[in-house]
């Protein structure tokens, strides 16, 4: 008995000993929570008069930071995205997408060829903006907190019904946002305003609010995303894939990469350009949202239908190469991609002229054999949408971030960038923000800057002053009525001043800050003029439907179809800051171009909507069979007509040169009338059309440099 009640006495003291370490991991796993997880501040007791104020304000931050993350999410993490280069011609070279032509949101590139397509020595570029502060003005938290800081005041006063009781709201200062990403957004914010009314005077100055959204995570996985395009082209893979089960010596598939034929004497198998690449935009616009990652929300294994003949391989193809490997499980997320047929993509196959088709050697020694040899190379670039969303964002009402890849293959393979610098994955440490634009790093000077009117010599104020040091950027202010603003300046080597105005182009020169005396700046702002654009037609024709294009020297400027839209899009030829500018005119119908003095490269390029066809045409080849007699056979080009029409619009012209506007030229200036080459296929009749017509697009060039004088611009 004695033994079973030391027995006894044991188990009792070891249960009390694990209920005691039970109890402490889990009040010490609770310390630790309570630890990572963000502090509520403690706000300042208020009289009970301003708790109304403070849920305006409340009210304001909230709604205003939902706008700019919203924002931030549709245009892949940008507020204003007016400063993007986006080119008209090619989505593939310019910094960001638009959505849907003409129209927002337009959406940044993350990781892109930042050369034109036809680079030699090629570079890549990505306008992926830091989550957190960084000190460039630039970051997604700098873009938030300063929108929040700019549109508050207006939104309460906007809410403010002080003023029906008879009080008055006095603001005592600007306001500070600090944010914190983390399982959701913390807003914090200083704002001291006051209250004055007959009886009472009340301050209320700081305030504390939630997003419920979790930006960092889904940017996270944004990055994530980035990284591997960057490192492994899973795009490449996938389009690769595409073109490779969608591709065979047949004119209903796409040209092969490689392939052979051997048999009796014929004209072999061929394709046109422009259908091809048709074609390949209609099977990227329904293959590329195949691509997945296996860790996400949204993941499913792609299975083979019952009419798929070889299933095994069939699910091997779209599970394996269309598909993201991540080491990291985004649960809770959903991943998605997706290309638009409205985005013109850049492709260039090694055909002649629009006319692909095989390297044919005929052997009529002893019995008349025909060798075709098929060997394609894809030059191909076209951006991808990428979405990421949290589904249980902002209380089940959902959120997505999306973003813009691009894919770039050359002669079937992954273009990579020629640099030998290791790719990173991207990281979203902490930065602490800088001091460079504190006002108590500006020890030199003081300076003043006077800004002019270049026509008028006039003062011009309201010209904001930046100073760029590196990759920061700090606002020191902007003009008084004499055009003039006095400043010190921060240090640095190899800075620079930018002065930006509404309605003038953006002026930036060099501006080294290194000693305490500083010279005094004059800086001329160019004036950006408007005029009303129009642009006439040069028509290249032909005499009869195997003839060749020409253009008759003595012909005459002609008025553009109704149905033709022209884009025109003129560039300054300048290292820094350069000004860009874009136009489109439809038919003879003037359209406003804003426009300033420079070196220009222009590029026109028009299109016509009118209801075209380019109708088939019998083509017969002779040859001699096995017995050497004459035999004869005959194929259709193109297989089908080539219609065009407003869904469907036929490329009509471009012309590219290079023109200097003086600004003696804009001196009173009313109109601007540009001038481009035409290939006229809807003045010849459809019977004498052929499809080789569509290669004089490719000529355009040459007619713009034999006729230089011609194609100048008029300015009146």
């Amino acid at each position: 008995m004695k033994k079973k009640g030391q027995i006894t006495v044991f188990i009792i003291i070891g249960i009390i000993i694990l209920l005691l370490a039970g109890i402490t991991i889990y009040f010490t796993s609770r310390e630790a929570e309570q630890e990572l997880a963000p502090v509520a501040p403690r706000l300042t007791q208020i009289a009970q008069r301003g708790e109304p104020l403070r849920e305006i304000v409340h009210t304001c931050i909230q709604q205003l930071a939902e706008i700019a993350v919203h924002k931030i999410g549709e245009t892949g993490g940008y507020i204003r995205t007016n400063t993007f280069y986006v080119n008209p011609f090619s989505t593939t070279e310019g910094e960001a997408v638009q959505l849907s032509p003409g129209t927002e949101p337009t959406i940044a590139y993350w990781w892109h060829l930042s050369s034109q397509n036809n680079c030699q020595e090629c570079e890549f570029a990505s306008k992926r903006p830091n989550l957190q502060s960084d000190g460039t003005g630039n970051s997604i938290e700098e873009q938030v907190t300063t929108f929040i800081e700019q549109e508050l005041p207006a939104c309460v006063n906007t809410l403010n019904f002080y003023a029906e009781q008879g009080c008055t709201l006095n603001t005592l200062g600007q306001p500070e946002i600090t944010l914190n990403f983390g399982e959701q957004i913390i807003i914090t914010a200083n704002y001291p305003l006051r209250v004055v009314c007959q009886d009472e005077t009340f301050d209320v100055r700081d305030y504390y609010t939630t997003i419920p959204l979790n930006l960092r995570h889904i940017y996270e996985l944004a990055t994530s995303v980035t990284n591997l395009q960057r490192q492994h082209n899973f795009l490449e893979t996938a389009t690769r894939t595409i073109i490779s089960t969608y591709s065979g010596i047949d004119q209903e598939r796409l040209p092969p990469f490689a392939g052979f034929e051997a048999g009796p004497p014929k004209p072999g198998t061929f394709w046109i350009k422009s259908e091809v690449k048709k074609h390949l935009q209609t099977l990227l616009t329904e293959y590329i949202p195949l691509i997945q990652a296996n860790t996400t929300r949204n993941y499913q294994f792609v299975k083979a239908s019952a009419d798929i003949r070889d299933k095994e391989l069939y699910e091997l193809l779209y599970n394996a190469h269309f598909l993201i490997p991540m080491d990291q499980a985004y649960p809770d997320l959903e991943l998605r991609f997706a290309y638009f047929d409205w985005w013109e993509p850049y492709i260039n196959l090694n055909c002649n002229g629009e006319v692909c088709k095989a390297d044919s050697m005929t052997n009529f020694f002893l019995i008349p054999l025909s060798f075709q040899r098929y060997n394609f190379a894809y030059d191909l670039s076209y951006p991808v949408l990428v979405s990421v969303t949290d589904p249980e964002a902002f209380d089940g009402e959902g959120y997505t971030f999306n973003f813009i890849l691009e894919q770039n293959m050359r002669a079937n393979e992954p273009l990579n960038t020629i640099t030998t610098e290791e790719l990173t994955l991207f990281e979203t440490p902490y930065f602490p923000p800088s001091i460079f634009c504190n006002p108590s790093q500006r020890t030199a000077g003081p300076m003043t800057i006077n800004t002019r009117d270049a026509v008028s010599q006039r003062p011009v104020s309201d010209a904001t002053i930046s100073y760029v040091c590196g990759d920061q950027s700090c606002n020191l202010g902007s003009t008084n009525n004499e055009g003039q603003f006095t400043t010190k300046m921060p240090r640095c080597a190899g800075g620079q001043l930018l002065i930006t105005k509404t309605d003038y182009r953006t002026e930036q020169i060099a501006y080294d800050v290194l000693q305490n005396e500083l010279n005094d700046e004059t800086i001329t702002l160019q004036p950006i003029i408007n005029l009303d654009a129009t642009i006439s037609n040069y028509q290249l024709t032909k005499l009869s439907k195997h003839g060749n294009w020409q253009y008759l020297a003595d012909a005459p400027t002609s008025l553009p179809p109704k149905d033709q839209q022209a884009i025109v899009q003129l560039t300054q030829e300048v290292e820094r800051n350069p000004y860009t500018t874009v136009v489109v005119l439809n038919g003879s119908n003037p359209n406003t171009l804003r426009i300033t003095p420079g070196k220009y490269n222009i590029n026109v390029f028009s299109t016509l909507s009118k209801q075209l066809t380019i109708p088939v045409d019998k083509r017969c080849f002779e040859f001699r069979d096995e017995w050497q007699q004459k035999e004869e056979e005959c194929v259709e080009v193109p297989a089908e007509p080539m219609n065009f029409g407003p869904d469907n619009p036929m490329p009509y012209g471009s012309t590219e040169y290079k023109f200097e506007i003086t600004p003696e030229m804009l001196n009173n200036a009313k109109q601007i009338n540009f001038k481009q080459f035409v290939v006229a296929i809807d003045k010849i009749p459809e019977d004498q059309r052929i499809v080789e017509d569509l290669d004089q697009l490719n000529a355009m060039k040459y007619y713009s440099v034999t006729h230089k004088q011609k194609i100048k611009p008029s300015i009146i």
